[in-house]
């Protein structure tokens, strides 16, 4: 699988894995930024990605920085989609109690790529039956 990035800021950091197997590239701000207790904020990655439209492109929570700072991707995932050019920017949603600082270089998210299977929707007058039926959240 072909991945280009484009570095639109020359202190961006290329995606990288820390370990050889890991399924996550981890991405990094370019920004210094301070996100308080209950609230979120949009932090600049200084780079934009193209991959192929069959490639699906989402942006994940590192979990380092959940478990130790409760801070997380606020619409994880993520979506990038493969005709998007802009700049990846991540959205970062601070469920701690203290002030979460984010400096340059900073690892604050992930990327993870995955095959698009091609959907096709169509509209049907009624679905078939299953023993769950219609029970829904907390069903079980």
């Amino acid at each position: 699988m072909k991945v280009d990035i484009l570095k639109l800021n020359e202190e961006a950091k290329i995606p990288d894995q820390t370990f050889e197997h890991d399924t996550g590239f981890d991405i990094y701000s370019i920004e210094d930024t301070e996100i308080p207790s209950n609230e979120w904020r949009l932090v600049k990655t200084g780079i934009a990605i193209a991959v192929d439209p069959k490639i699906r492109i989402e942006i994940r929570s590192r979990s380092g920085i959940a478990m130790k700072h409760g801070v997380i991707v606020f619409n994880a995932p993520g979506t990038i989609d493969p005709s998007y050019r802009g700049e990846v920017r991540v959205m970062l949603f601070n469920h701690g109690q203290k002030t979460f600082k984010v400096s340059k270089g900073d690892g604050i998210a992930q990327l993870v790529f995955s095959k698009q299977l091609p959907v096709k929707i169509s509209q049907v007058d009624s679905l078939d039956a299953t023993q769950r039926g219609t029970f829904g959240f907390g069903s079980g």
